[in-house]
């Protein structure tokens, strides 16, 4: 076999971006807890739905008041890259957390992680 005759292995490049350590979470988790307004609860609610399900950033955004069924600890993520759907589960813990924030944002229909005014 001829050197020309082989085929060139392309590398591929890591995807951008790191996972957390543990105490990166914590001391996020803390952040949040210590802020006692309603932003700092919607941020821990948010944080903690990023972690347990890994979904993206624009995925979180978009997830609705309907999407979350709180039977069965399930979210439908809407918005999925690709623009496909799919459905992801939320552990006990997550679960009471996204259902406190619920219960302090209220019912009504919007995105689950609404923007918060300071008025």
């Amino acid at each position: 076999m001829l050197l020309n005759e082989i085929k060139r292995v392309r590398g591929q490049r890591l995807p951008s971006g790191r996972s957390l350590t543990r105490t990166e979470i914590h001391k996020l988790h803390q952040a949040c807890k210590q802020d006692k307004s309603p932003a700092g609860e919607r941020d821990y609610a948010i944080i903690t739905t990023m972690l347990v399900t890994g979904i993206r950033r624009s995925e979180v955004i978009s997830i609705t008041i309907d999407d979350d069924n709180t039977r069965n600890d399930l979210l439908n993520i809407q918005a999925d890259k690709g623009n496909k759907q799919h459905i992801t589960y939320l552990n006990t813990e997550s679960h009471i957390i996204v259902k406190q924030w619920i219960k302090t944002r209220g019912k009504q229909e919007s995105v689950l992680f609404n923007p918060i005014s300071k008025s």
